[in-house]
């Protein structure tokens, strides 16, 4: 028997119904037994801190460090990484086994396993393991999750049968198998080009924003030129013919190809997902910055070092964001407020007798500038001087009684970057309260850990800036040393925040997002597709794409806009220019403001409301857009089509 024939009969052994079931059945046992060593054994249901306690017991944990530690670290956490990281990888293998490719999947394994280890006995590196063992971990989990979509498209009806000819045309083409490989090496490699002397949270930042962003901007491109090319190709080839005379009704095509454009998407998501998650929880668990071992510190008057604090409070975690309140007559509702329109009407009048008061745009900007002026004023503190903000809403922190952080940014003198501010704040429930002496960098911010005992009863935060520190000049006296210029604190750089939640519930949300939008651009594709060329259909398609991911900036950009000269008199393409400009980022609003990728790399929380608004309204578009398509294709003689367009 050579070897063609002993590939053949275990191929056949690993598509008979025993070997499947005898296979998943030692397969969960094995998990399910290491699961429990590893609670039982390393007692870590109970513990997270112990067996790190046993481990390194010569490097012991003070009471204080494990106090300090569980404050921060929620032991749940531990015990949820473990789990879900052992369920993907037992239901990946599940997949493969009832897919009837069990024993290849084991020898894949096996030759990634091979292949490692020659290359680590060799010296080639971590770059060379990472590489080696995520191009067979994201294979693999391409492969399981694409079979497995097959297997839900297999009922025997038009729609499904047209998805699965696009999934089977997205491995045998070389434009999508090009961006497939290109993901899967990407995201492979990645691990091994962090750089371990950073900071850990900075390397956790620099995965999630690669990984996440990086491959939605991959899968994005794929799905566009393969969502043209699927419906544009086979029109141009006289394909459809045969399937238009089945006969099949263009609705069904049309949603067929959607569905098979859109299920590729979703299954490099979610490949790329779940990597970027266990590959994150394994960073969570290394070295940090300051420690002997993972979360020890290597000073023993440190309970928890800076940088462990900083990860697992504002990188790992969910944060709902508070910003500070403004005073009553910083509104556009206050009589104070439209008697400063009134008299800033009146000065623009004397100033600039062209400006159009009737125009609701002009009017609009003009109260949006008086009342950043406003913000600007009352954030600006001079010298010397000092001033309190309030952050209310605060109840649901106090009761966690984890660390809150408070976000700031100094701006003064221009902000030289050799400058450097000496400032005093102060926090509790009242004006009062406990107080931090700090010197701070121009320009950027910066974030100091509020205990949660400073809020109120009433779940509010007082927090205040003195411009200057007081100096304490004995007998308990205190002078103030005011600083030279004046200070102002940005709407950006004033922000309190909790945890509300955990970031891999918003690891999971965000992926939904992206697969939301991807499935948009999917159905984007199909419809231009059906009515244009290749070459036309793909313009317009990536022409909406980074229109609506760049939809924020042109909206932020087209506000500084002037399509007036200097004597007040309006040019014409500029005023339509900036007219466009406006229209598109309002048009592309929604689309450019599901970001979620920057939300879960700054640990914020991302709500199932806005999750569920956004992909609702972006639903009613992709539905739109397919009916558009459908028009589209019903008014073209597909008959006289000779593919010359």
């Amino acid at each position: 028997m050579n070897w063609t024939d002993r590939f053949a009969a275990l191929d056949r052994v690993q598509k008979t119904q025993g070997f499947k079931i005898a296979a998943s059945i030692a397969y969960a046992l094995i998990v399910i037994g290491a699961l429990a060593a590893y609670f039982v054994a390393g007692d870590v249901g109970q513990d997270p801190l112990q067996l790190l306690t046993e481990r390194f017991g010569d490097q012991s944990i003070n009471e204080s460090n494990r106090r300090a530690l569980e404050t921060i670290l929620d032991p749940a956490s531990f015990r949820l990484t473990i789990l879900v990281g052992a369920a993907s990888v037992l239901a990946i293998s599940l997949a493969w086994i009832w897919l009837g490719i069990g024993l290849t999947f084991i020898g894949l394994k096996l030759s990634a396993g091979l292949i490692a280890g020659a290359a680590y006995f060799f010296g080639a590196g971590d770059l060379w393991l990472y590489l080696v063992g995520g191009i067979a971990a994201l294979t693999g989990a391409f492969v399981a999750l694409l079979e497995g979509l097959r297997a839900l498209l297999s009922p025997h009806v038009p729609v499904c049968a047209i998805a699965r000819n696009v999934l089977a045309e997205a491995v045998r083409m070389r434009l999508s198998i090009v961006f497939i490989i290109l993901l899967i090496f990407g995201m492979a490699a990645l691990p091994g080009l962090l750089d371990s002397d950073q900071p850990l949270r900075y390397r956790v930042q620099s995965f999630i924003t690669w990984g996440s962003g990086g491959s939605f901007w991959i899968i994005a491109l794929l799905t566009i030129s393969f969502g043209v090319s699927t419906v544009a190709s086979e029109q141009r080839a006289k394909i459809i013919w045969q399937t238009m005379t089945k006969p099949v009704p263009t609705w069904q095509y049309i949603l067929g190809k959607w569905i098979g454009v859109a299920g590729l998407a979703a299954v490099l998501t979610l490949v790329c997902s779940t990597g970027v998650f266990l590959f994150t929880s394994y960073l969570q668990n290394t070295r940090a910055i300051g420690e002997i071992t993972p979360y020890v510190t290597a000073d023993p008057t440190m309970d928890v070092s800076e940088d462990r604090l900083l990860l697992e409070t504002r990188v790992l975690t969910a944060r709902v964001a508070k910003d500070a309140e403004l005073p009553s007559y910083i509104s556009l509702d206050s009589p104070e407020f439209q008697q400063a329109i009134d008299e800033r009407e009146k000065a623009e009048q004397l100033t600039n007798p062209t400006f159009d008061f009737s125009n609701p745009r002009l009017r609009r900007k003009l109260e949006n500038d008086l009342l950043q002026d406003q913000i600007n004023a009352y954030r600006a503190i001079p010298p010397g001087d000092n001033r309190f903000f309030r952050f209310s809403g605060l109840g649901d922190a106090r009761e966690q009684g984890k660390p809150l952080t408070l976000t700031y940014r100094i701006d003064a003198d221009g902000n030289p970057p050799d400058k450097f501010y000496n400032i005093q704040i102060a926090f509790g429930s009242t004006t009062g309260g406990q107080s931090v002496k700090r010197t701070v960098g121009l320009g950027y911010l910066h974030h100091l850990t509020v205990p949660p005992s400073a809020i109120g009863e009433d779940g509010v935060l007082m927090v205040g800036f003195l411009n200057g520190q007081y100096i304490n000049v004995g007998n308990n006296s205190f002078v103030s040393a005011p600083a030279q210029t004046t200070m102002s604190m940005p709407g950006e750089g004033m922000k309190v925040s909790y945890p509300a939640g955990d970031w891999r519930l918003n690891h999971l949300r965000s992926g939904f997002v992206q697969w939301t939008k991807l499935a948009f651009l999917a159905a984007v594709a199909v419809c231009a597709g059906s009515f244009l060329s290749f070459p036309v259909a793909s313009l317009l398609s990536f022409s909406i794409f980074i229109v609506g991911e760049s939809s924020r900036f042109l909206g932020t950009a087209e506000e500084y806009f002037q399509y007036k000269d200097r004597q007040g008199n309006i040019i014409l393409y500029k005023l339509f220019t900036a007219r466009f400009t406006d229209a598109i980022a309002d048009l592309f609003s929604l689309y450019g403001g599901l970001d979620a990728t920057d939300l879960v790399v700054d640990g914020y929380l991302i709500l199932w409301t806005d999750v569920g608004r956004g992909s609702i309204v972006l639903g009613v578009l992709t539905s739109l857009t397919l009916a558009a398509a459908v028009f589209a294709m019903k008014r073209k003689e597909l008959a006289i089509y000779s593919g010359n367009a």
